[in-house]
């Protein structure tokens, strides 16, 4: 959603916009199709569609498959953002500013994050309960590849683990903090493992994980072995 636009002429623009806001929505958070239509909105558009977005996904987040003024288009979706920031009061859309401009730094700096560091699911092995090897809750065991791009050594990485279903949608998120060395230019294997608890959701989504999973990290800070870091704003809460 920061892709810069290109100046082009004003009608090649005009028809740029029409063409992206005959657009059918994302599923999901389609990085390269953001892109790709962010390149045909206007400033003010691009943050109409960003703020529709956000929306979108907070409902998801609370169980709401559609909003009430759900759209197909990107077109739909400016019209529909228009019209839920009139609505709003004046301290509503300074509180919508202020998480849209959290979540713009904090994809900034997820960015730049990711240009240092690769992240990739390997697989997952649950490792059930045995009350006689004194394991009261099934564990299960993510295993990831890190692969450091950066001339300086990685010391610690934290963000989420994101895994998607058939749909393209989000199915699962898990925390993520690895305390592990990764040298400048080599690849680490990572294995964390999760106390299950059978009697939650999020718990039994875990459980169900396996290496055919599709999988996107979500920076939010890297600490290098000098000292250094970078650390995304934590996220506006809802």
């Amino acid at each position: 959603m920061k892709t810069t636009i290109m100046m082009i002429a004003a009608s090649l623009l005009l028809c740029g916009c029409n063409s992206v806001k005959n657009e059918k929505l994302p599923a999901s958070a389609d990085t390269a199709k953001l892109a790709e239509i962010g390149k045909g909105l206007s400033d003010d558009d691009k943050k109409l569609f960003a703020g529709y977005l956000m929306r979108r996904e907070l409902a998801k987040a609370f169980g709401n498959s559609t909003l009430p003024d759900q759209a197909t288009t990107v077109g739909e979706a400016i019209t529909a953002q228009q019209k839920f920031a009139d609505n709003l009061s004046e301290s509503e859309k300074k509180a919508q500013a202020l998480k849209l401009e959290i979540d713009q730094k904090r994809k900034a700096v997820a960015e730049q994050i990711s240009r240092t560091v690769t992240v990739a699911f390997i697989d997952a092995h649950l490792v059930p309960s045995d009350i006689n090897a004194g394991r009261f809750n099934a564990t299960s065991s993510l295993t990831f590849a890190v692969q450091n791009s950066g001339a300086k050594p990685i010391k610690a990485l934290k963000g989420q683990a994101v895994f998607i279903d058939t749909f393209g949608d989000e199915y699962v998120r898990v925390p993520m903090q690895l305390e592990h060395a990764v040298a400048p230019g080599a690849r680490e294997a990572v294995e964390l493992s999760y106390e299950i608890n059978e009697y939650l959701d999020l718990d039994k989504k875990i459980m169900t994980l396996d290496k055919d999973k599709r999988f996107r990290f979500e920076p939010e800070q890297i600490v290098f072995a000098d000292g250094s870091t970078l650390r995304a704003p934590d996220a506006p809460s809802s």
